[in-house]
């Protein structure tokens, strides 16, 4: 037999890891199918995954729920909210103007310290971020 006067290009790694995971995804009996715990241990998942989209959803929830203590000074000291009542409207997670105000400078500082890690990284490393704050209105459920 002779070789295909046309060869195919060789897929790339990421090309085949995505093509493994895609299938292990629509595999049609659900005690078969790849589970999320699975897929989040999956190479195409983990190499070179930016660290902030590795985060579970429950590491996501106890830093939802803990309170940046810089944030929330800077919200009492420069708007002139009270700390306590500020520190049990987010406990609460009541949707007021204290609890608007601490999340928009809260999601001012990550978005500075996405923007000076990304700078300071080269290509290929992994983003060391922290996943984006709620948006004010998930306060408010």
């Amino acid at each position: 037999s002779r070789p295909h006067p046309h060869p195919h290009p060789r897929p790339s790694p990421l090309v085949r890891l995505s093509q493994d995971l895609i299938s292990r995804m629509l595999v049609v009996d659900p005690l078969q199918r790849i589970t999320i715990p699975e897929i989040r241990r999956h190479r195409w998942f983990t190499d070179e995954l930016p660290l902030y989209l590795s985060v579970t959803p429950d590491q996501i929830m106890s830093q939802i729920r803990s309170i940046d203590q810089d944030v929330l000074m800077e919200v009492v000291m420069k708007i002139g909210f009270d700390r306590q009542e500020l520190e049990e409207a987010l406990e609460k997670q009541e949707r007021n103007q204290m609890t608007v105000a601490y999340y928009l400078i809260l999601d001012s500082k990550r978005r500075r310290l996405l923007s000076s890690s990304a700078m300071m990284q080269s290509p290929g490393q992994l983003d060391v971020a922290a996943p984006p704050p709620p948006p004010p209105a998930a306060a408010a459920q």
